[in-house]
């Protein structure tokens, strides 16, 4: 009986804070955080703000957490079972697969090409070589570095 009311009310209570927390404001949802950090401030108000007036209200993230949960409960039931949990991420992660396939495809093939590959270490390496003589030298990468204080940038 004790696994039987874990198994109904703990774990889908678990689920739904976990949801309403951390797997629904994780990077494949809504607020951007993930391994890697939060996302800029842009792609933060992209995803929440739903109404497109440059702020987000409680609501607005109330919304899309009621519309990611929706997403995973699958079989109607209002809780979350761990099936429905690992479906749902397995889903986002395609998801997001695609949606990463179509950034970096630029020619449109579905295929990633050598020239599309690794395109963003490029395009890094141009910044960095300020006088443009096909090398990054130790006071180049130190001026990028006093050029942005001296800390990452957001991803």
């Amino acid at each position: 009986m004790y696994k039987s009311l874990i198994l109904k009310i703990i774990i889908p209570t678990s689920a739904v804070l976990v949801a309403g927390s951390a797997v629904v404001l994780a990077d494949s949802g809504s607020l951007g955080f993930g391994p890697r950090g939060m996302a800029g401030p842009e792609r933060v108000i992209e995803r929440l703000d739903l109404n497109e007036d440059g702020k987000i209200s409680k609501e607005e993230v109330d919304k899309v957490r009621d519309e990611r949960f929706a997403k995973f409960d699958t079989d109607n039931s209002g809780g979350l079972t761990i099936e429905e949990l690992e479906a749902g991420r397995e889903a986002e992660k395609q998801e997001r697969r695609a949606e990463m396939l179509s950034r970096i495809d630029t020619n449109g093939d579905q295929e990633i090409n050598r020239d599309e590959f690794g395109g963003r270490e490029l395009r890094l390496f141009d910044r960095l070589d300020a006088n443009e003589d096909g090398e990054i030298s130790e006071d180049e990468l130190k001026a990028m570095k006093d050029k942005r204080g001296g800390k990452r940038r957001d991803r």
